[in-house]
């Protein structure tokens, strides 16, 4: 659930004050969650990406990809606009840092 304040800026502004939210993109997004047009922000596994997993949600919203949809939500996690919870942990290739590894539960000493 996300609490807005309806409060205006300075000479009738209708964003929050303060500079709460600077980026016309993170209005746009607030503004589809206030609408109930975006009401589930997961993320979704993408092995493609280089951090292997993306927001489709706040893709299709503000036409963002990748990185910068994950910073949009990074930066409204910071200003507590949205609450920023555990969903999973990626295992990371520590040479070229792929997510996309294969783990296996054999023993690496003698195989079994």
């Amino acid at each position: 659930m996300v609490e807005v304040h309806r409060e205006a800026g300075p000479a009738g502004d209708p964003r929050p004050p303060g500079g709460l939210v600077e980026s016309e993109t993170a209005i746009k997004l607030i503004a589809e969650m206030l609408a109930g047009r975006v009401t589930n922000i997961k993320p979704q596994y993408d092995f493609t990406t280089e951090l292997g997993y993306v927001y489709p949600a706040v893709e299709q919203a503000t036409n963002l990809r990748g990185k910068d949809a994950i910073d949009l939500m990074e930066s409204l996690a910071a200003k507590n606009v949205v609450k920023k919870s555990y969903f999973d942990r990626l295992i990371r290739c520590p040479r070229c840092h792929s997510v996309n590894l294969r783990p296996s539960t054999h023993c690496p000493k003698c195989g079994s």
